[in-house]
């Protein structure tokens, strides 16, 4: 399930991935509209594993679309939200993840990247959290949400969720990076966490407290 897929191209360039899962991708009309033509253009057909859902997080239920579009929440399912949090409510996350995590008797996965609150309001002491506050500004965009740390892990707990991992982005360059690539410069504004639903969920208030932007 890929959330806010953009030009996402997972679905056509994993191994294997048309024979093992079926992928839904969920994007705003328009983005969809575009990508589907290039699609085509290129590969002169939609690919038979990938459903592609037409939403706006803001205003659309995803359970509604999920469901008029063949989507079975008895089986497990990887929620991908790439570079969509900071852009969507913290009500439209919160609902999301209600929804991932509502069916008790399947154990979802969630994975996603999130920006800490002072890239939000534009206070951010790195100039790369300042440049992309000014930069989606100029599009005419805003942030909408930002988390700290804990925050986080407060608000994905109390919607039934344990962390498996929440980490920034030096720590994954630690990780991973090898060769000429460990020389490369990696700001540390960017976090990532990969979460997934608890045997049994708690409350469903959203915390409001220190360590959470909503803009």
């Amino acid at each position: 399930m890929i959330l806010g897929a953009g030009y996402d191209s997972r679905a056509y360039r994993v191994k294997g991935i048309d024979t093992q899962v079926t992928v839904f991708e969920i994007n705003d009309p328009i983005t969809q509209v575009d990508k589907l033509a290039k699609l085509e253009s290129a590969m002169g057909t939609r690919p038979d594993h990938v459903n592609y859902i037409a939403m706006d997080f803001a205003k659309d239920s995803i359970k509604s679309r999920l469901a008029e579009n063949g989507y079975d929440s008895d089986k497990k399912s990887l929620f991908v939200l790439e570079g969509l949090i900071p852009y969507i409510p913290a009500k439209a996350l919160a609902g999301l993840l209600d929804f991932i995590a509502e069916n008790k008797g399947v154990r979802n996965e969630v994975v996603f990247d999130y920006l800490p609150p002072s890239v939000i309001d534009g206070t951010c002491e790195w100039v790369e959290g300042r440049n992309m506050y000014r930069e989606v500004n100029t599009h005419g965009e805003t942030f909408k949400l930002g988390f700290d740390k804990d925050a986080l892990a407060s608000f994905l707990r109390v919607r039934g969720f344990e962390i498996v991992e929440n980490v920034n982005a030096p720590e994954l360059k630690s990780r991973y990076f090898r060769g000429a690539g460990s020389r490369r410069p990696v700001t540390p504004v960017f976090w990532f966490v990969h979460a997934r639903t608890a045997s049994q969920a708690a409350g469903r208030s959203i915390p409001m407290g220190t360590g959470v932007t909503f803009a």
